[in-house]
């Protein structure tokens, strides 16, 4: 459903609003997941009464969650400088980019 209704709706407020009320939509769009995710993940304190396993399962979640952060972070930095530096240089040859692909990968 979202994908038929979401360009509909982002056509309208577009064009009737002006295009910077779309980062409006989408602020609300982060904030309430983030807001929802900060309730919902236990802290490394909060153990199941304070068993030596609900104090390691905290602890493996919490990192968990950690590691997943600092992996979007660099993920969604890697894109952000794809998209502002891409128009910039040049596309590389196919081969270039092969040997770019092998290098990145060990």
């Amino acid at each position: 459903m979202a994908p038929l209704v979401g360009p509909i709706i982002g056509g309208i407020l577009v064009d009737g609003l002006g295009w910077k009320w779309i980062f409006l939509v989408n602020v609300h769009g982060a904030l309430i997941p983030a807001r929802l995710a900060a309730h919902g993940i236990p802290s490394v304190g909060e153990g199941a009464s304070g068993s030596l396993s609900g104090t390691v399962q905290s602890a493996f979640s919490a990192a968990l969650v950690q590691s997943m952060v600092l992996l979007s972070a660099v993920l969604i930095g890697g894109i952000a400088a794809c998209l502002l530096l891409g128009h910039r240089t040049p596309a590389p040859s196919p081969a270039a980019a092969a040997q770019e692909a092998a290098a990145a990968l060990g």
